[in-house]
């Protein structure tokens, strides 16, 4: 990626985690991002969770040997599929939600849908955007339909998908962490790069949260977005 600087992380909550997040080698300047969340915790949700990871995985490789591009509703087309299949092969009451999204490198685009995830944020300039265009989360009916955007990503734009387990953390007052000092976070350090953005919101929800044992798994994916560099000397190009 030229343009594209990706750093996660999951912490699970005991020794395995039911969190999700996965980045998936498409075309030549394409990339597959996805951050979900199992309901449940331990093995059983680790299980399913594996079972997602090998179902997307294998309908994002089915949709691009069909051709067409992101913006003919493939996205939106590989989550309606993930459904289904997730509601079949899966109890009544189990369930996830998933972001998943297709960047591309030449147009920096991300096309995407959100099954009942907690919207990503995308900071551009001072402003912020929740990215919550889908439909509800997968596996609970067979027939959901989901619709997905094309968000068209800036020069510093910084895009934050993390699962609840981030913003739920409580302190000794049982306070959640919250959205908003996610947000707050980012803008007041727009000069770090992707890792080190990624950390420093991992240190300070660690350092928020007081119990030994944390109550839920913690996933987070930062993406910068840059100027596109020359990729052998890795100096800037001032021709994009």
């Amino acid at each position: 990626m030229r343009h594209l600087e990706v750093s996660g992380i999951c912490l699970p909550a005991r020794v395995v985690s039911g969190d999700y997040f996965d980045y998936l080698s498409l075309d030549s300047g394409e990339l597959g991002l996805a951050v979900g969340d199992i309901c449940g915790k331990g093995i059983s949700a680790a299980l399913l969770m594996a079972n997602l990871q090998a179902t997307l995985r294998c309908n994002a490789m089915n949709i691009r040997k069909n051709g067409g591009s992101c913006e003919e509703k493939k996205v939106a087309e590989i989550m309606a599929n993930m459904n289904r299949q997730m509601y079949e092969y899966t109890a009544d009451n189990k369930f996830a939600t998933l972001f998943y999204g297709v960047y591309n490198d030449r147009n920096r685009t991300l096309t995407y849908c959100n099954a009942g995830h907690n919207p990503p944020l995308y900071f551009e300039g001072d402003g912020v955007r929740r990215l919550g265009t889908g439909g509800t989360v997968i596996g609970i009916f067979a027939d959901s339909r989901y619709d997905q955007e094309v968000v068209e990503l800036n020069t510093d734009g910084i895009l934050v998908a993390y699962t609840d387990g981030v913003v739920e953390s409580v302190n000794e007052y049982g306070e959640e962490f919250g959205e908003s000092r996610i947000i707050q976070m980012v803008q007041s350090n727009r000069g770090l790069d992707a890792d080190g953005l990624k950390s420093l919101i991992v240190e300070q929800v660690l350092s928020w949260t007081s119990a030994e044992e944390r109550g839920d798994d913690m996933t987070l994916i930062v993406a910068r977005i840059h100027q596109a560099k020359d990729p052998i000397a890795g100096r800037p190009n001032s021709g994009d």
